[in-house]
């Protein structure tokens, strides 16, 4: 039987949809001319659509080297051995294919894939670029599907530690199809990279989506940001948009005042301690700030229950037994005043010699009427009031420096 007889009768075979005498045909022909040009293909065929996957890839391995040129043949047997989970395989036949299809996208996307499931990143990574340029090249880089693509590239440059490029192209993606989830990763990578002014004008941005999902989170973020690279004003402004918008939290009245004393906007300051001692933000430097501004305004009854406050809740602070003896006595209840000096001046006396000097000088820096009391009863000292202050603290500060305690607490006591 010649190869045409074999051939008309496969025909007759197949017109009738005898499939399985057309089979045995063709398995006839390839034992009996093993080097005909596309028996092996009509083989592979035929046992591809029987579901005989490892028959059908032995008769394409076969064909293939009849043919070696054939491109849907050898994409049809890289198919059957990823259906047979023979992968490496399959990337074989991939790449030798690359050279006919290298600016076949759908081909070099394949190829991508199939790198990431055999776990070559690196070489998934180089296709992605190569796709990546011809996009560039073509003007089609903005098209949706594009920027899908662009998407995963990014994502894989962020896989790979090149943070650079991940960057570069999630600001490419954000310029044209802006999004939240954009915005938030361009500010985890501007924090990777130390880019510290992108990430200040990101986190602005977010600060000012008021239906952001934590926008509180970004608002203080900004803050905390902006008081460390010493930002005070903006740093005041996000802050003061947080007590608007989260009225729950009562430690922003108290942040806020910090600010303002940072930069000796004291009045300003104490309007806002005051709101946050008023909000149960007891500590000891709220306290004290609004207590001593009072008083070193000379506002004695509106700093005493500060003082008051101060002492019950930090009751080692004796220095404020200073104060309020200060205070009663330019109130005029002079036993308060006596009782209150007294006790400042027994916890003096039981201080180490060390800190004596520099408590006392501290305590007695005071403007007060009883200077002028005093310059009538010490020799040498001028009836000026600042010049007496500034000599009466000189004679004191030079009697603790010869040790000569006894005279300076005489002195002291002398001014009750």
């Amino acid at each position: 039987t010649t190869l045409d007889d074999y051939l008309l009768i496969k025909k007759f075979y197949m017109w009738n949809r005898l499939y399985d005498f057309e089979l045995e045909i063709i398995e006839k022909i390839a034992t009996t001319f093993p080097t005909h040009k596309n028996i092996y293909l009509d083989l592979g065929k035929r046992y591809s659509g029987e579901g005989d996957i490892f028959k059908a890839i032995e008769a394409y391995k076969k064909h293939l080297a009849l043919n070696p040129n054939d491109r849907a043949s050898r994409k049809n047997l890289s198919q059957l051995y990823a259906w047979s989970d023979q992968g490496d395989k399959e990337i074989e036949e991939l790449e030798k294919l690359y050279e006919q299809y290298k600016n076949n996208m759908d081909f070099l996307k394949q190829l991508t894939k199939r790198y990431e499931w055999a776990g070559n990143s690196e070489k998934a990574l180089k296709i992605y670029e190569k796709i990546y340029k011809h996009l560039i090249s073509a003007k089609k880089e903005k098209e949706p599907s594009s920027l899908e693509f662009i998407t995963e590239l990014a994502q894989r440059y962020e896989w790979a530690s090149q943070s650079i490029k991940a960057l570069y192209l999630y600001e490419f993606l954000n310029m044209n199809k802006p999004s939240v989830d954009l915005d938030l990763k361009l500010l985890d990578l501007y924090s990777q990279l130390g880019l510290s002014e992108k990430r200040i004008e990101m986190l602005e941005k977010l600060s000012n989506i008021k239906n952001l999902k934590n926008r509180k989170y970004y608002i203080e973020l900004l803050a905390i940001t902006l008081t460390s690279i010493n930002s005070i004003k903006k740093a005041l402004k996000y802050y003061k948009i947080l007590s608007d918008v989260d009225t729950t939290n009562i430690k922003w009245n108290y942040k806020i005042a910090e600010l303002y004393s940072w930069v000796d906007v004291m009045d300003t300051a104490v309007i806002y301690y005051e709101k946050s001692i008023a909000n149960g933000i007891f500590d000891e430097k709220s306290l004290t700030t609004v207590a001593e501004y009072h008083f070193w305004n000379s506002n004695y009854a509106k700093s005493l229950p500060f003082f008051n406050k101060l002492i019950q809740k930090f009751p080692g602070n004796k220095i404020v037994y200073y104060y309020l003896g200060e205070i009663h006595f330019q109130l005029k209840n002079r036993k308060l005043s006596k009782k209150y000096f007294n006790q400042a001046f027994k916890w003096l006396r039981r201080k180490k010699r060390g800190n004596l000097e520099q408590e006392l000088y501290l305590l007695i820096l005071s403007k007060t009427e009883r200077y002028r009391e005093l310059a009538d009863e010490l020799h040498n000292i001028s009836p000026d009031a600042k010049l007496f202050v500034e000599q009466f603290n000189s004679i004191l500060y030079n009697l603790f420096n010869r040790n000569e305690f006894g005279i300076a607490f005489d002195l002291l006591d002398y001014r009750m």
